[in-house]
């Protein structure tokens, strides 16, 4: 069996040796990825990717009625059958994962061939524009509650999950931290050098999104954003797909979405830019659930988004159709 990665032809156990040198150890964290009974769930797929047969992911037990609300939890809605499916099996489909996967290692082989180059000064960042929205970016900050804004200086203990970034690389530290009504997303990527916080108000849905880095007095500070947020986050907290990797904790992955599910569409107030948004997106495939309710609607801002969740990590639209 054949895959075709970054214009070469590998085998099935080429993939597999890169898979378990690229992957298998987490050098960024220095820390050894765990055979966890989590794992354990993804083992079928992992064989695929080295050269079994099938795939064969294991569900994931849902509960079948709403949880009371209580401070720091939320009545949870009724989750539709493509979200049950999301729940029960988050990764991509197969030849979605196997090619994004290749893509990643030979992203990687092309950066560390880059890395031994002889060094030409330090890389220019583009100003990115900051956040995008309709304010300025010093007056959305001015605007977050201080509840939504109470960033942990000490992030152990908090639930995590580590992803690998599909798109752009990069081991991806997510950690929820329960602030009163407010559920705090906590995101680092130590590759990309980015910390940030996507903030939920759980009674109004109110969503907050802040990058911020320690100050010199060691307190956190916001920094402008490298990217627009509301371009890849129509709805708040995007829901978690992560690739077929070692040490996917995916009991974990499905509390967290089940809980960023739960939200429906966000509210993001007065404060997207309606000029940078554009015409609303009308494909009868999307707006099922993207209909302002259950998800966030689409605009023409989120094309390239939805151009690589339908073409490369294909995890869009819903399996019906």
């Amino acid at each position: 069996m054949f895959l075709i990665v970054a214009s070469h032809t590998v085998s099935m156990e080429g993939l597999a040796s890169s898979v378990e040198y690229e992957f298998g150890v987490d050098r960024t964290r220095r820390r050894v990825t765990s055979t966890s009974n989590a794992m354990k769930r993804l083992q079928p797929l992992y064989l695929a990717i080295i050269g079994s047969a099938g795939l064969m992911c294991a569900g994931l037990a849902q509960p079948s009625t709403p949880v009371p609300s209580t401070p720091g939890r939320l009545a949870e809605r009724a989750v539709s059958t493509d979200e049950a499916a999301i729940l029960e099996n988050p990764a991509p489909p197969n030849a979605a994962s196997y090619r994004l996967i290749g893509d990643l290692i030979a992203l990687r082989q092309k950066r560390r061939r880059l890395n031994a180059l002889p060094d030409t000064g330090p890389a220019q960042t583009p100003d990115s524009g900051g956040m995008g929205w309709a304010v300025s970016d010093a007056e959305y900050w001015r605007r977050i509650p201080v509840r939504a804004r109470a960033i942990p200086n000490d992030w152990t203990g908090l639930s995590e999950v580590l992803i690998t970034n599909a798109k752009i690389d990069g081991v991806r530290e997510i950690r929820l931290s329960i602030q009163g009504d407010y559920d705090l997303w906590l995101l680092k990527d130590r590759i990309h050098e980015i910390t940030a916080c996507i903030s939920v108000h759980r009674p109004t849905r109110r969503v907050w999104f802040m990058q911020f880095a320690r100050n010199e007095n060691g307190a956190w500070s916001p920094v402008r954003a490298m990217d627009r947020c509301y371009s890849c986050h129509a709805s708040g907290p995007r829901i978690l797909r992560p690739l077929p990797l070692p040490g996917v904790d995916l009991k974990q992955v499905s509390q967290f979405n089940r809980r960023m599910l739960s939200y429906g569409a966000c509210d993001f107030g007065d404060t997207v830019d309606e000029s940078t948004r554009g015409a609303t997106i009308v494909d009868g495939r999307c707006v099922t659930c993207h209909n302002g309710a259950d998800r966030g609607k689409l605009y023409t801002i989120h094309v390239p988004l939805i151009q690589y969740k339908t073409r490369q990590e294909q995890t869009m639209p819903p399996p019906r159709y």
